[in-house]
């Protein structure tokens, strides 16, 4: 009988983890549905940091950069924009979509504060990439007491 509880914890489990790979998957690739029926689309991005910057690449092909807003607040960066529907021919019929349009919004916490000012942001080949200073926290000079 400790086989069949055993072997049927097993399949619950691993029945589990494939429903969670699923909704992992569809979540990548439909996004969030608002309750409007507008879905939005977050863009794929890294963050990594040197010890002067934190760098966010975010991949937007098909996006103009006049389309694309950054905003920094605290240690939040804010991406929006939207990627254009391409003009289709009359009568065209798809046999196949996967391609997404419309707004898009991300939100992320950076890792330390940054300098907004002086934020650098260059897109090349359908890659956004944003370079921001880090706020270099003034040294305490120590100071040597004499204990008398």
């Amino acid at each position: 009988m400790t086989e069949l509880i055993i072997w049927k914890n097993k399949e619950i489990d691993k029945m589990r983890r494939d429903v969670e790979r699923l909704f992992d998957r569809m979540w990548m690739e439909f996004g969030s549905t608002l309750s409007s029926g507008v879905t939005t689309l977050g863009p794929s991005l890294d963050i990594f940091e040197t010890d002067e910057t934190v760098i966010v690449r975010v991949e937007l092909p098909g996006v103009d950069p006049e389309d694309v807003q950054i905003s920094v607040s605290d240690r939040t960066l804010r991406l929006s924009g939207e990627k254009k529907a391409e003009t289709v021919r009359k009568n065209a019929r798809f046999h196949h979509v996967e391609r997404h349009f419309g707004s898009f919004s991300r939100t992320v916490q950076l890792p330390c504060p940054v300098e907004a000012e002086k934020i650098e942001a260059t897109f090349r080949k359908g890659v956004l990439m944003i370079v921001m200073p880090k706020c270099m926290e003034k040294k305490k000079r120590g100071v040597k007491l004499k204990i008398t």
